[in-house]
């Protein structure tokens, strides 16, 4: 039982506290990693460290630029051109990733992945969208096949890395074709639905692309605290005490 003598400033503390449980979040792993392989040409990656991107209050961020970075086999034969990405965490939390990446001669996989948000674990509901569109620059038409979790273009996790993990969603369907010198584009969304407990939160975008074309993405996965009952009373309990002490 709350007793009398229980100030407003105990009172708003805790609620502070309740409203504040992923104050402490981190990037675990690589903070974006991008992985592309052709059956002719091998693998390339492309990896970003915390180090490489900035923190501004509770908001971590990379950008690419508009400038390409070619992501190379062993041989130094570039697979593709990234360009136009950002990848962002914000601590409440939410994982945030857009991209434009251009295939090579030869067509390519290509994971294009967070890395894991960590935080401590509350009660959450949660919403997830992506968009993708696929452009030909060659004249031959373009075709994307979604490769994520479900056989979609973007997957959602949460509760462990990737497929390690819980799917929450899985979006942007499963291919996009588009004519000569022509785009193509879907979208999707899921939530907000309660999803229980939750300690991290990761996504990709996993795809092949035919030669030469181009495929881009935007995509958001946010999950917010929904409080457990007690929390919901303590809360109430605070502002009657503000109330009465007016």
């Amino acid at each position: 039982m709350l007793k009398a003598g229980l100030g407003v400033g105990a009172c708003a503390a805790l609620a502070m506290m309740i409203a504040s449980g992923t104050a402490n979040a981190e990037i675990v792993g690589s903070a974006l990693r991008i992985t592309v392989t052709s059956q002719a040409m091998g693998e390339g990656t492309f990896e970003v460290s915390e180090k490489d991107g900035s923190w501004s209050g509770d908001t971590w961020t990379w950008r690419s630029g508009s400038e390409g970075i070619a992501i190379k086999n062993a041989q130094g034969q570039t697979l593709a051109t990234l360009s136009n990405t950002t990848m962002r965490y914000i601590s409440d939390p939410v994982v945030s990733l857009s991209f434009s990446l251009m295939a090579g001669g030869a067509g390519i996989n290509a994971s294009i992945a967070s890395g894991l948000l960590s935080f401590p674990s509350i009660l959450a509901e949660g919403k997830a969208s992506a968009a993708v569109t696929v452009t030909d620059s060659d004249g031959d038409g373009a075709t994307l096949t979604g490769m994520a979790s479900g056989g979609t273009m973007y997957s959602a996790h949460y509760n462990g890395y990737l497929g390690a993990g819980t799917t929450f969603a899985s979006l942007g369907g499963a291919s996009l074709v588009a004519g000569g010198w022509d785009s193509n584009s879907t979208s999707g969304s899921l939530g907000f639905l309660p999803i229980g407990v939750v300690g991290d939160m990761s996504s990709q975008f996993a795809f092949s692309l035919s030669p030469n074309d181009q495929a881009s993405g935007t995509s958001v996965w946010v999950t917010q605290e929904i409080p457990a009952p007690g929390a919901l009373a303590l809360l109430g309990v605070a502002g009657l005490v503000a109330r009465r002490r007016r």
